[in-house]
């Protein structure tokens, strides 16, 4: 007996260009680099600059962790044949999130933001698409209503 593919898979994320770790090795090497002008400046007797070099990197360990923290948010939208389930990881939080196929209504609503795709079933109401472009979410909102 042939197993049929009961389910339809589709991941929606960020699409960033460094790693947190190629974003950490970068931050290092600009803090590293103003931290070493900065002491080059004060053994020169310019001691007002270390503090404006110490305060740059706090601010960008601060946009490290933060960056860090969302550079792997994601919804993962997976159709059953009885189910939408969506699973969402938002800052290391993951939620999932189900409604019945059988009365699920898809709807793109556009707004000046591009709009988000909405599942409705009875009273819930299911939001996708805020990590992807208005071309992604127009693509995948095509490609769901198919298969609905």
């Amino acid at each position: 007996m042939n197993k049929i593919n009961t389910h339809k898979e589709w991941v929606l994320k960020k699409n960033c260009t460094l790693s947190p770790k190629q974003f950490g090795a970068a931050i290092l090497f600009v803090g590293g680099l103003s931290l070493i002008i900065a002491t080059m400046w004060a053994l020169q007797g310019v001691w007002a600059i270390l503090p404006f070099a110490l305060l740059e990197c706090l601010a960008l360990t601060v946009a490290f962790f933060v960056y860090s923290r969302h550079a792997t948010d994601f919804e993962k939208v997976v159709l059953t044949t009885k189910e939408i389930h969506v699973e969402r990881e938002i800052g290391g939080m993951s939620k999932i999130t189900s409604i019945p196929r059988t009365w699920a209504r898809a709807r793109f609503k556009k707004n000046e933001d591009g709009g988000l795709i909405f599942f409705n079933s009875g009273s819930t109401e299911l939001k996708v698409g805020q990590f992807v472009s208005i071309k992604k979410r127009e693509l995948f909102f095509d490609e769901i209503k198919g298969f609905l």
